[in-house]
């Protein structure tokens, strides 16, 4: 541990190096540091830049940390990164500072265990309530052209994702289209929507259907194919759900949150655990807007005058497409959506 004691009499020293940033700007300079009297000389090696005086009173040396640069803060704002040499010359010279709470809290387990527990328990609140408040509160101030934005930008990458024309017929395509708007006008006046027809790729027509946060909302000809007009309707309706409650932007929100905290909490233990702890969470809120859009079907079903059981038979054709794909139900902790099972599970106890 470097000594911080303060000699009476400091003596001159040879030219030490360090980096110097001036607190107004992010770019580093190189420069050298003298102790002359009771004061640092600081000299940038760039010749275009004033050699400066600082006392040595006015001087803070930063906490240590191992095998890391140590900061030296100046009184104008600025910050000198010290090497262990450097540090080694100059701490003696230097007003002595107890060790900060940081610093003291890292050298006890007890106190790294405390922080520890303090630091996940702040990453299960923010993913519990906090992520959400968040995005609820920021959603709020955030105006529709924003959703547009984002909903074009997406729209725009269509082909990229290997998007490609529809094969469904023209006229079923207008007969759709017609009718969609004038339920979507009648259940969400003044929310723009569009209906757009695509296949999924060249060799696979698609199974699925999404609402971009812009009211855009593509069905894929496989699924167009498989479904009767009220089926799709069902759907179109689930999908307006979306876009009227904004999931497609409070999900953008959420994960930029919650992204960021598990970052800071879990960064020194592992990336991959923060990076995996974000994305399960963000699949579990996918998860609350998907039952959030399916109960506006349900009520956009009614409205349309539509035979109650009709969203059932839809997530009982997404049933037989998934077993005929082999495709095994996913975990729910796993999923973006909620199970077949428990969709069909609710659909049967709404309508006792």
């Amino acid at each position: 541990m470097v000594s911080l004691a303060m000699t009476n009499k400091p003596t001159a020293l040879t030219a030490l190096p360090a980096t110097w940033f001036d607190g107004r700007s992010s770019r580093r300079h190189a420069v050298q540091l003298q102790i002359e009297a009771q004061t640092l000389v600081m000299r940038p090696l760039d010749g275009s830049l004033a050699v400066q005086h600082f006392a040595l009173a006015d001087l803070r040396l930063g906490e240590a940390w191992p095998d890391c640069p140590w900061p030296l803060d100046l009184p104008d704002g600025g910050r000198l990164w010290l090497g262990a040499t450097t540090t080694a010359m100059l701490a003696p010279k230097l007003p002595q500072r107890a060790p900060g709470l940081a610093q003291r809290l890292s050298a006890s387990w007890a106190g790294t265990l405390a922080c520890l527990v303090c630091l996940l328990a702040l990453l299960v609140w923010f993913d519990r309530q906090g992520a959400g408040l968040a995005a609820e509160g920021l959603l709020g101030l955030m105006p529709r052209s924003v959703d547009q934005k984002v909903g074009e930008l997406v729209e725009a990458k269509y082909g990229q994702f290997g998007f490609v024309a529809s094969t469904l017929p023209m006229e079923r395509q207008r007969r759709l289209r017609a009718r969609f708007a004038e339920a979507a006008e009648q259940a969400a006046p003044g929310v723009a929507v569009k209906l757009d027809f695509l296949r999924e790729s060249k060799k696979e027509a698609g199974f699925n259907a999404f609402a971009q946060p812009n009211g855009s909302i593509v069905v894929f000809d496989g699924l167009a194919q498989s479904l009767s007009d009220d089926e799709l309707m069902a759907v179109l309706g689930h999908e307006l759900g979306h876009v009227v409650h904004r999931h497609g932007m409070q999900n953008v929100l959420r994960s930029f949150g919650l992204f960021s905290v598990a970052g800071v909490v879990l960064s020194d233990f592992s990336t991959v655990a923060a990076t995996m702890a974000a994305t399960v969470q963000g699949m579990r809120y996918g998860r609350e807007a998907e039952r959030e859009a399916d109960a506006y079907a349900r009520r956009f079903i009614a409205q349309q005058g539509l035979p109650p059981q009709t969203l059932a038979a839809v997530w009982l054709k997404f049933k037989d497409e998934q077993r005929r794909r082999g495709v095994g139900e996913i975990p729910g902790w796993l999923s973006t959506h909620p199970g077949m099972d428990e969709r069909l599970d609710t659909e049967q106890g709404s309508q006792r």
